[in-house]
């Protein structure tokens, strides 16, 4: 068995994140303009510089910690959020995708998806890259030890 700590990115974490920095921006342009307390240009700065500061107070949390378990027939993510097993006989198709970030795709012959993105600009990445590649390997071992179709789909890069 392998274990494995890396880090990722919490994607929905960020989509909240990057909702409220855009209605920060667009309720204190809201506010600005009702009071006319400030020209157009000194609203936007404001409205924009409030906008930022929403996003850097709150960068690190996007950034989650992970560790995996590989053996010869599952994977098991440990995640903040719950353990998930995934039977390498479930598989369906995967995708492991790696430039400036990684990303993995499990889709599952029965049941939901599972994602894992770790984005370099909040992560340390080699770490995920790591657990990509001995994925990959246990995955393959797997597949020429028990003839199972499991399809490695390409990336884009």
């Amino acid at each position: 068995m392998n274990v494995i700590s890396f880090e990722y990115t919490d994607q929905s974490y960020t989509l909240k994140l990057i909702g409220s920095c855009i209605l920060s921006f667009v309720l204190s342009l809201i506010i600005l303009f009702s009071m006319n307390v400030a020209g157009p240009f000194l609203a936007i700065g404001v409205a924009a510089t409030l906008s930022i500061l929403v996003f850097w107070i709150n960068k690190k949390k996007i950034k989650k910690q992970g560790t995996v378990s590989i053996n010869e027939t599952m994977v098991a993510f440990q995640l903040p959020n719950g353990l998930v097993k995934i039977e390498y006989a479930e598989i369906k198709n995967y995708k492991l995708s790696r430039y400036k970030s990684t990303a993995m795709t499990i889709k599952r012959k029965a049941g939901p998806s599972f994602n894992l993105y770790a984005n370099s600009n909040f992560c340390n990445t080699a770490q995920f890259d790591a657990v990509c590649v001995a994925f990959d390997k246990s995955l393959q071992q797997y597949k020429a030890k028990h003839g199972a179709d499991l399809n490695r789909l390409k990336s884009f890069f």
